[in-house]
Parts: structure tokens; C-alpha cells; sequence
């Protein structure tokens, strides 16, 4: 797949051409070329479990590359790409899609739209569920300035987990791969009071606490200093440093 189409655009192309396995990503901002670059993830699935290989210009080398999955060592929302900033540019992206395929419905959003089904839902079920989740959960940037889940799901291990469950039973986790669980960084970031709130001309979106929105003429010096006293009181409340998942540039 050519790096400059777009990645809501090519996730719905597979579903047309019967190629079900990416409906999870639906309505993703950005092109395939920017995809594994952050291992864009959503919905109990990442890029890097459907990507075979990518073809990539490396800057420094003046040559074309291709890097196999283990070489791109993907990781949660990241890569080798991403660890090496302004170096290459991705040009085509190999997509290795499972011919059986399965729902992956092990998020509690995407439960709540099943539960009532006595079946399994299709692929396109779950592309028309997750595209209606994000529309009422994530702004439109065309109408309010964001750059999308502004944190990335700190992966804490499964013994710090169990003690910060005793302290808030409602903790929202989820099971990661090596015996540790992903916390939910929006519930956290909620139960320090920040979600709806807004500082000036930045604040933290009502519906969805992951995202800093700009609601017009601030500064990305405003927007760091909302996510560092966000950081700074999930930190002193729950013990857990929050990272920045967009590249800041």
C-alpha cells in the first residue's frame, strides 16, 4: 500500500474487498506511511500485528531499505522509525492479513455495542461501531485544535497493578503482553479532575480526558504546561508518570 493513502481510506478499501482484520482502526487521522511510525493502536489492536514488511528511503544513505516486521521492532506506540527521527521516509507498507478472521471485541466500548447480539458481529459491524465511538468521543480538529489521545496507556506490572486496584477498585486496565497490565491514562487523568476543564484557551476535551484541545489562540507553550500538570498530578495521585505520545516538535 502506497505510504501517501489515507488510513481511514485503505481500512475501509479492505472491508470493500473482503480483507476484513483492520476495522478496529477505523477512523484513525493520517496516511499509511505514518501508521507504523507510531504503531497506531486502538481497540485491542496495533498495526504491527498485520504488518509483513515495509519499504522505507533512508535519509542518510540515499538508498531505499526493506525492513521486516522484527526489524521495524515494534513497540507500543513505537518503532524503529520513531527512534530515529528525520531519518527515513516510509514509502510502502505490506500488510499480512489472517485469512480466518476473528472480532477482537475485549474492550469494554466495543462490548457495550454487542451485548445484545446473540451472534458474533461482522467486520463491518465493528468498522461502523468503532468509526460511531470515535465520532462522539474524539473532536473533529477541522473544528477544535487537537492532535488526537495526547498520552500514551502507561504499562505498569501486574504487582504494582494489584495494589493500586485495592486503593481504587474502579481502576480501568487492560491485560498487556509479559505479565504486566495497560492502565487506562484517560480514567486517571479524570479522577484527577481535569477532564472538561480548560485554562485559558487550552483545556482537556468533555468527552474523552486523553485529549488537550485548543479552543483558539493557544500556544504549544500552553498546551505543555496543561499536559505537565496533568502529569504532575496523576503522578503525586497515583504514582504513575504519564508520557506524551505525540512527537513535539
Amino acid at each position: 500500500v502506497g505510504a501517501g493513502m489515507g488510513w481511514h481510506e485503505f481500512v475501509s478499501w479492505t472491508l470493500d474487498n473482503d480483507l476484513p482484520g483492520l476495522e478496529n482502526l477505523a477512523l484513525i487521522p493520517g496516511t499509511v506511511g505514518a501508521a507504523p511510525i507510531q504503531n497506531i493502536g486502538a481497540y485491542g489492536l496495533e498495526v504491527a500485528q498485520l504488518i509483513d514488511f515495509i519499504e522505507a528511503y533512508d535519509v542518510q544513505a540515499n538508498a531505499f531499505f526493506t525492513l521486516s516486521n522484527d526489524e521495524c521492532r515494534f513497540a507500543y506506540r513505537d518503532s524503529y522509525f520513531k527512534q530515529n527521527p528525520n531519518r527515513f521516509i516510509v514509502t510502502k507498507v505490506v500488510f499480512k492479513i489472517p485469512k480466518a478472521w476473528q472480532a477482537r471485541l475485549q474492550y469494554a466500548d466495543l462490548a457495550k455495542q454487542f451485548a445484545e447480539l446473540k451472534t458474533s458481529p461482522s467486520a463491518q459491524q465493528i468498522f461502523d461501531a468503532v468509526c460511531t465511538i470515535r465520532s462522539n468521543k474524539l473532536p473533529d480538529p477541522k473544528v477544535i485544535g487537537n492532535a488526537g489521545s495526547f498520552f500514551q496507556n502507561p504499562i505498569v506490572s501486574t504487582e504494582y497493578y494489584e495494589q493500586l486496584s485495592k486503593q481504587f477498585p474502579n481502576l480501568v486496565s487492560y491485560p498487556d503482553s509479559n505479565d504486566k497490565r495497560k492502565l487506562a491514562a484517560g480514567w486517571l487523568i479524570d479522577q484527577c479532575g481535569f477532564k472538561g476543564k480548560r485554562v485559558g484557551p487550552v483545556g482537556v476535551y468533555e468527552k474523552q480526558a486523553l485529549v488537550l484541545v485548543n479552543h483558539g489562540g493557544g500556544t504549544s507553550t500552553d498546551i505543555l504546561n496543561l499536559a505537565k500538570n496533568i502529569q504532575e498530578e496523576v503522578l503525586g495521585k497515583f504514582g504513575v508518570q504519564l508520557e506524551i505520545e505525540p512527537n513535539i516538535l
